[in-house]
């Protein structure tokens, strides 16, 4: 009975092999036509001219990396620089733990991202 399990085992993990390099070669065919119409495509939309501006308001930039965030709607979900940035230009006291959240401690948060949001440094 073992030797049955033994021989399907093996008979099972060849196929799933073989129909994996056989996806990866349809795959990497696919890939490359595809590399060929998108950049077509990128040479059509990239007129420096018809470029829009955005000017989006819900996202800061960090001066130090120059890495862009959006503003969260909760503290818990904010990246740490911001946090950092928060306590270092005056906007909160210190960098709150998920445990000293309550409502008063939120509203000053939403005040705090809503100040920093106007500080020309960290506009995108």
């Amino acid at each position: 009975m073992s030797e049955i399990v033994y021989i399907l085992t093996i008979v099972f993990v060849a196929y799933t092999i073989f129909s994996v390099l056989k996806e990866g070669k349809k795959s990497s065919q696919k890939s490359a036509s595809s590399d060929d119409v998108s950049q077509v495509e990128t040479e059509e939309d990239s007129n420096p001219e018809e470029a829009p501006e955005h000017s989006d308001t819900s996202s800061i930039r960090n001066p130090e990396t120059g890495e862009t965030a959006n503003i969260p709607n909760n503290y818990r979900f904010s990246k740490r620089w911001i946090k950092e940035v928060l306590v270092k230009e005056g906007l909160l006291d210190k960098i709150y733990k998920n445990s000293d959240l309550n409502d008063e401690i939120n509203a000053k948060i939403k005040q705090a991202l809503a100040d920093l949001q106007t500080i020309e440094k960290y506009q995108v």
